[in-house]
């Protein structure tokens, strides 16, 4: 190939690399912001089941109920209700876009009201369970079976089972 050929097919490799550049780094911020919205909502969910844990030994009777910490377990999960979940599921995070490392349904975009309005059941579960987990054994049994109820409808709407 006569360096002529050679030097203007070079200058165009370059030109479409310097073209291509900017949709190549957006497609790696894309794909790292992918990567960090399903990071902080598995770290979110860890907090949730943190919290949940020992409010729902209790209701079970697993561990002796105790109404100091039954009270700050539910005021942490109230708080971390309050959190905009919104901002965690981002387009194109979904299991069948990002397969193996996430359960979230493509339903949840698909009936972003259905999901939103979920996630306020969820919001006046864990206000519920905060004004009634310190308030004996019978009243955590109630808020955090109707807690449970409410993630568990969640779950089977917007999240894959496990395999």
């Amino acid at each position: 190939m006569p360096i002529g050929v050679r030097k203007v097919l070079g200058v165009c490799a370059l030109c479409c690399a310097i073209l291509l550049a900017p949709t190549l780094a957006m497609t790696h911020a894309s794909q790292e912001e992918a990567d960090t919205a399903i990071a902080a909502r598995h770290g979110f969910m860890l907090i949730v089941v943190r919290e949940t844990g020992p409010l729902f030994a209790m209701a079970k009777g697993d561990v002796a109920y105790d109404a100091e910490a039954a009270a700050s377990s539910a005021a942490n999960l109230d708080a971390l209700a309050r959190y905009d979940i919104g901002r965690l599921f981002i387009e194109g995070t979904s299991r069948s876009e990002m397969p193996g490392k996430t359960r979230a349904l493509m339903a949840i975009w698909d009936d972003r009201a259905g999901f939103d309005r979920a996630y306020a059941d969820m919001q006046a579960s864990t206000a519920a369970l905060a004004v009634e987990a310190g308030k004996g054994k019978e009243a955590l049994v109630a808020a955090a079976t109707a807690l449970g109820r409410t993630c568990g409808n969640c779950h089977r709407t917007f999240r894959a089972r496990e395999h």
